[in-house]
C-alpha cells in the first residue's frame, strides 16, 4: 500500500491500522496511520492528547519485528471466518457476501426473530 501511496501522492489515501487482532493486543489500544502530510495534520487536530504509554509502544515494536506470529495469527483468522461463511452460506442461501476483512456481516432479513433493540 505504501508503494501504491508513493506513486499517487494526488489521492486522498489514509490507512488506519491496529494492533487488536493479528497483534492480540486489543487491550493496548495501539495502531497507526499512514497518509500524507495534510491527512496526518488533519488527524492530529482531532485526535486525544495523550501518546501511547511506553509499555504499549514497546509492546507494538515487539510485534511488528515478530512476523511469523503475524503471519500466523493472520492464518488462523482468515480460516476461522472462511469457515463461519461457508457455514453462514448453507442457512443463508447465498445472503452472505465474502469478506477480506477479519469480520464477517450477516443481513437481519436472515435472523428469523432477529429484532434490534
Amino acid at each position: 500500500m505504501v508503494d501504491y501511496m508513493k506513486a499517487h501522492p494526488e489521492k486522498p489515501i489514509l490507512v488506519l491500522r491496529t494492533f487488536s487482532k493479528y497483534y492480540a493486543m486489543a487491550g493496548l489500544r495501539v495502531g497507526y496511520a499512514l497518509g500524507s502530510e495534510e491527512l496526518i495534520g488533519i488527524m492530529r487536530k482531532c485526535s486525544a492528547s495523550w501518546n501511547l504509554n511506553v509499555c504499549a509502544q514497546k509492546a507494538a515494536v515487539a510485534g511488528l519485528a515478530d512476523q511469523e506470529y503475524y503471519q500466523e495469527q493472520k492464518a488462523k483468522i482468515v480460516e476461522g471466518r472462511e469457515y463461519l461463511e461457508k457455514r453462514w452460506q448453507r442457512l443463508a442461501a447465498g445472503f452472505i457476501r465474502p469478506s477480506r476483512i477479519s469480520s464477517t456481516s450477516i443481513p437481519e432479513k436472515i435472523l428469523p426473530g432477529f429484532r434490534n433493540s
